[in-house]
């Protein structure tokens, strides 16, 4: 069981084994509500999680899990709905970065895919909203997202400018400071789930996909950061 869980080397790679792995769960949960094993398992329950407590964690009381565990019994299988973030489904798209000074393949999200996803998995009406409609800006300053504008050309007053530049756009920009560091490309460090503002970004700036990072950080004070890189300096008046 453990192997055909762990197993991605098939054409779908980590998303099958994301599907074997929710099979295994059904599996494993067909097996322990069924009338005749449920009782059993109940009544072992204290000594299974003591045994197994040091790969939990938890900040859920053993009580409240095993309420919860009586009231999934009576919750009928076949209205369990089960997705995967799948690249094959355009969901995400592979790409190459540098970490720690060496070559690394990663995934960026396609957030409007997961979006449909989401509202399949969690909305009984299906998806409410995969792509947001209207003109790009008006998207952009709609999601308010809060941007970090960052000179990479250590031009005096290129910062100050930039933000002047961005703000008459309509985007909100709440921060503005040097970069530690010169860029020849601008980048844009994706903190928070803004896609619109990236999008308007790509758009107006010819973005690309490699010159995007996605470091997704909840305790970041903005949702986006830009670091101006010499090549847009000059669209910068």
């Amino acid at each position: 069981m453990l192997a055909y869980a762990r197993n991605r080397k098939t054409s779908g790679g980590d998303a099958d084994r994301a599907r074997r792995q929710q099979e295994v769960v059904l599996a494993l949960q067909a097996i322990i509500i069924d009338p005749n094993n449920f009782p059993k398992f109940i009544s072992a329950a204290p000594q299974l999680y003591a045994d197994l407590s040091y790969g939990i964690k938890t900040d859920m009381s053993f009580e409240d899990a095993l309420k919860l565990a009586v009231l999934g019994k009576d919750i009928p299988p076949e209205s369990v709905k089960t997705g995967v973030i799948d690249p094959q489904q355009g969901m995400a798209i592979f790409d190459k970065t540098i970490l720690n000074g060496e070559d690394a393949s990663i995934l960026k999200p396609v957030m409007d895919k997961i979006r449909i996803l989401r509202d399949e998995i969690f909305t009984t009406t299906g998806p409410t909203s995969p792509l947001a409609q209207g003109e790009a800006a008006a998207l952009m300053q709609q999601e308010e997202a809060r941007v970090r504008i960052m000179d990479g050309t250590f031009t005096p007053g290129l910062d100050q400018r930039a933000g002047a530049v961005f703000q008459s756009y309509g985007m909100n920009v709440t921060e503005i400071v040097q970069s530690p560091e010169i860029y020849s490309q601008t980048i844009v460090v994706v903190y928070g789930p803004k896609l619109y503002t990236l999008k308007w970004l790509q758009a107006t700036f010819g973005i690309s996909n490699r010159q995007i990072r996605f470091a997704p950080d909840p305790n970041q004070t903005v949702d986006i950061e830009i670091r101006i890189g010499s090549d847009i300096a000059g669209a910068i008046p």
